[in-house]
């Protein structure tokens, strides 16, 4: 099974994190989620993360480094940034019978990560097939994280009430604070060729 992590993801890891005081509490809490692995079966309540916060503050860093953690350990692990998944599944729809094959591979998974839920467009088709891999991981207690660049509220709108109550029933919600790392780079950056 391909893990789905992109180059940046794969060099993903918590020592790898910049932490402050802004997210050590939540730093700690995907740590413990990683060391407490696996989690036991059947415990559906609290099996997962839904990380939600403004862009740049490290979800997918967290969620990669959580990943990461687990395909050390021999866990099947499913990193789905959900825009691009969304896009291969329409663009194999032409083919045999391409959808299965990708959900299939989805469930799977001993832990699947939904990355940048509620950045797609929220067509009735993309909500079906979102519904689809929620509702599996929910049905059959499997764990999921989550990453969100929306707040709990927006992300219910997204989503809808069918998709959120069941992330909520299956995901602990934890706000990643902080400052933008990409933007902050890209200032440091700035500096250094400013500077000479």
């Amino acid at each position: 099974m391909q893990s789905g992590l992109t180059a940046r993801l794969r060099q993903a890891t918590f020592s790898s994190f910049c932490v402050s005081a802004a997210n050590q509490t939540v730093f700690q809490m995907c740590q413990a989620y990683a060391e407490r692995w696996p989690v036991p079966p059947g415990t559906g309540e609290g099996s997962g993360l839904l990380l939600w916060g403004i862009p740049g503050v490290g979800k997918s860093h967290l969620a990669a480094a959580l990943a990461n953690r687990m395909l050390e350990r021999g866990a099947r692990v499913r990193f789905c940034n959900v825009i691009r998944w969304l896009n291969r599944l329409r663009d194999e729809m032409r083919e045999e019978d391409p959808t299965e094959e990708r959900m299939e591979d989805l469930e799977a998974a001993d832990l699947l990560v939904l990355d940048d839920l509620g950045a797609q467009k929220s067509t009735a088709w993309a909500m079906e097939k979102i519904y689809q891999v929620v509702n599996q991981r929910y049905e059959e207690l499997q764990p999921l994280v989550v990453t969100t660049n929306r707040n709990l509220n927006q992300l219910e709108r997204g989503v809808g009430s069918r998709i959120f109550g069941r992330l909520l029933e299956i995901c602990a919600p934890m706000e990643v604070k902080g400052e933008d790392w990409r933007t902050r780079i890209a200032r440091e950056r700035q500096f250094r060729v400013a500077s000479g």
